[in-house]
């Protein structure tokens, strides 16, 4: 099956939720769907085939110093993760392995090096705390969202303006339904300053106390309030300080003495720079910047008598801003006036209350240092050349010298920079990487999987075998922005062969193993076609790819006889046709496709029929047909399974030689993308696909009736799958886990019902 060349945009469910399905009636496999169809309590047994770190939306405060002045870095995003500088090299440990946890990920040190974590879970909506208390980590939830608050859109073709939480936000995010392709030759960064998290501790910002005590900023994105967790006699006190209006974001914190917070934060509502201090009774508020659109990525200090300084992004004039109270009032002046400066702020004081400044221009691309000296600034690149300096944190030791740690976004690297002289050192913290978009895969005789997928943070195309014992990975293509939409099959000899999306030249390209490396090539040249592919090949070794023509909006097919390659048009209307082609070969290697007629919104087939090919409708209902999967039965008839954006639901069409019958398989919710369908020798249709509404991932099977089964869940898993069937009789799902973006792959016995997991390593 093929899928969308898109980079979703959608919100996490933040609590695991309980699913009732029931059905509708059947029209197809010879018998109604009863109201006793319900959930099979199906074991799966979950791997993890390709897991990076994954993290990003580190605070401003995720750099502390050590007493010998040594860097203490976190970040998260999949995990919670907790680095230390020795001097050499950093050392890299998992405190919170959850899922989903490490979002806004801030840090303090205490008296004795030890160190203290905020940080967000992004499955539970909750805010957590980590400490080290020397013998090991303690991690306590410390406030939670009461629901599932969320605000999805009943069209999953509207979701293209989501984003999932931890996913890179660059200029292919947010596209469109095809054929309206993003601008690759525009380098521009698209920023989405408010992530569209539902949950409470988001932007959290932690700091102790003279008497030891943490105080916890965060906002809660449920109610939209400003809140503080902090340690009073020992025990937690959980606070709203500010609920006028969406108040809250992109806190940071600093402490003055014995209980005194001091609190910088983005009034949304009035989009303006706002101010909260703890005066020992009550929280006193104020609004220090109002001129525009103002406040954005703040960050606090204490200078000199604890006054308070603050850092942050003027949006009107896409400006930095540095404000300071003298005592008697706040003043506020322009750091920094190229366009698209001061993102993610970072501010520190040196021993003499110098202010300094990390922060990232977006036009350029570029983390920038601005320190003042005597009454003007001085500004400096740190680091160039692609999208670093997101996330920065700065601090700056006895001696003066300041750290920055940043996020290279484009090369998904956490990086750290270090002042010796006039230049600044860098250096590589962690590697990050999102993968498991798009997945392909085929069982080969022995039973083992082969998957081809994307790795969206370096966009290349990457491929994983089981060898017997474990998961072999590697990198097939690499050259440019390539990878989007691959499609796996095997050769008699076992080999992989796989088509796939050049972004760069927006061309179709073609890669195969010749049992020692991989060869790749671009397979059609024209412009603009490829974006999606279907491959498959013939008992008599020969290739046929089906694919879109998205300049013409037509569907082509290319054929290789053993010396050369051949294209052809299956269908030229002038409709827009060809969306998500899934292509199968008859007995006499014939080629079938199913797809999407983009301009009538329904279901098409064509057939080859010796001299050219046969189009007949398969769904002619409305807006259907979407992400189709098709299969042939023994008999050479087409089974199609495809999701219906009229009923937000799975559906199946069959042809007898007749004519066409078609059912709702599963309608209780918006669910059934990217359905993959698999027959087995009983002719008995498997489906895996995809639950909007659920963020989950779910199986359908008939025999007799259908059953269904969530394969995995909870968190946003099950994107893009991809099914196959097991020689023993057991069926195996790949699949992204967006969540971690991670490469999952799941397996289970539904056609013995024994509910028995099914080996290939550990879970």
């Amino acid at each position: 099956m093929k899928h969308f060349p898109m980079k979703f945009r959608w919100p996490l469910s933040l609590l695991a939720v309980i699913i009732l399905l029931s059905m509708v009636s059947s029209t197809v496999l010879g018998a109604p769907v009863s109201s006793s169809d319900a959930l099979s309590p199906l074991a799966w047994n979950h791997q993890t085939v390709d897991a990076p770190r994954l993290f990003s939306n580190m605070g401003d405060r995720s750099l502390r110093l050590d007493s010998s002045g040594l860097p203490h870095v976190v970040f998260g995003g999949d995990h919670l993760y907790y680095a230390v500088y020795n001097g050499a090299a950093w050392t890299v440990d998992t405190v919170d392995a959850e899922n989903g946890v490490g979002l806004f990920a801030s840090l303090f040190l205490d008296g004795n090096n030890r160190p203290h974590i905020s940080y967000y879970d992004a499955i539970n909506g909750a805010l957590k705390y980590a400490r080290n208390l020397g013998s090991g980590w303690e991690i306590v939830v410390l406030d939670q969202a009461s629901t599932t608050h969320l605000t999805s859109s009943d069209d999953p073709e509207a979701v293209a303006g989501r984003m999932a939480p931890g996913r890179y936000v660059a200029s292919r995010d947010g596209w469109s339904l095809p054929p309206q392709l993003p601008d690759l030759s525009s380098s521009a960064i698209e920023f989405t300053p408010v992530p569209e998290l539902e949950g409470v501790g988001l932007y959290s910002s932690i700091a102790i106390d003279s008497a030891g005590s943490v105080h916890i900023s965060y906002f809660d994105a449920v109610n939209g309030n400003l809140k503080v967790a902090r340690q009073v006699l020992g025990d937690w006190q959980i606070q709203a300080i500010d609920s006028g209006g969406v108040v809250g974001m992109y806190t940071s914190i600093a402490m003055s003495g014995p209980g005194t917070a001091h609190i910088s934060y983005y009034d949304a509502t009035n989009k303006n720079l706002r101010y909260a201090v703890w005066d020992g009774l009550k929280w006193v508020i104020q609004t220090i910047d109002s001129n525009g659109s103002v406040g954005l990525y703040t960050s606090i200090a204490l200078g000199n008598k604890a006054r308070p300084s603050i850092s942050y992004y003027d949006e009107t004039t896409e400006h930095l801003r540095y404000a300071r109270f003298d005592g008697t009032s706040w003043q506020a002046q322009t750091v920094d006036t190229d366009s698209e400066v001061g993102l993610y702020t970072s501010l520190a004081f040196n021993s003499t209350y110098q202010p300094s400044i990390s922060y990232f221009d977006a036009e350029e691309g570029n983390l920038k240092y601005a320190v003042l000296d005597g009454s003007s600034w001085r500004i400096e690149i740190v680091d160039s050349e692609g999208m670093i300096g997101w996330y920065t944190s700065l601090a700056i030791d006895s001696a003066g010298i300041p750290r920055i740690t940043y996020f290279d976004a484009g090369e998904g690297l956490f990086q750290y920079a270090v002042r010796s002289g006039a230049a600044w050192i860098t250096s590589e913290i962690s590697q990050s990487a999102d993968v498991g978009q798009f997945t392909s895969m085929v069982i080969n005789n022995a039973g083992f999987p082969h998957i081809a997928y994307f790795d969206d943070t370096h966009d290349d195309l990457l491929y994983a075998y089981w060898s017997g014992t474990g998961w072999v990975k590697q990198k097939v293509d690499w050259v440019g922005d390539v990878g989007l939409n691959p499609s796996l099959a095997l050769d008699p000899n076992g080999n992989p062969h796989i088509t796939y999306y050049d972004l760069t030249n927006r061309n179709l390209r073609y890669a195969y193993w010749n049992g020692s490396s991989w060869i790749a090539g671009t397979l059609d040249a024209t412009s603009q076609v490829g974006l999606y592919s279907s491959i498959a090949i013939g008992t008599n070794a020969n290739l046929y790819v089906a694919y879109t023509d998205d300049k013409n909006g037509d569907l082509k097919l290319a054929y290789w006889n053993g010396s050369g390659w051949t294209t052809m048009y299956v269908d030229a209307s002038t409709d827009f046709v060809g969306l998500w082609p899934s292509l199968d070969l008859d007995s006499g290697n014939k080629p079938h496709v199913s797809y999407y007629n983009q301009t009538q919104k329904s279901l098409q087939y064509a057939a080859w029929e010796g001299t050219s090919f046969r189009i007949r409708e398969a769904d002619p209902t409305g807006e259907v047909g979407m992400h189709s999967s098709l299969e042939l039965d023994a008999n050479n008839l087409p089974y199609i399974a495809y999701f219906s954006d009229y009923e937000d639901a799975l559906k199946v069409a069959y042809w007898n030689g007749t004519f066409w019958s078609r059912e709702l398989v599963d309608r209780t919710s918006i669910t059934g993308l990217f359905p993959s369908l698999m027959l087995d020798g009983a002719g008995n249709p498997h489906i895996a696909y995809f639950d909007f509404t659920h963020n989950d991932l779910r199986y359908a099977n008939w025999n007799g009736k259908w059953y269904f089964s969530i394969v995995d869940t909870p968190g946003d898993v099950g994107w893009y799958p991809s099914l196959g069937l097991l020689p023993n009789g057991g069926i195996a799902i790949s699949y992204y886990d967006a969540t971690n973006g991670d490469l999952k792959y799941a397996s289970s016995f539904p056609a013995l019902r024994n509910y028995l997991p099914i080996i290939f390593g550990e879970n």
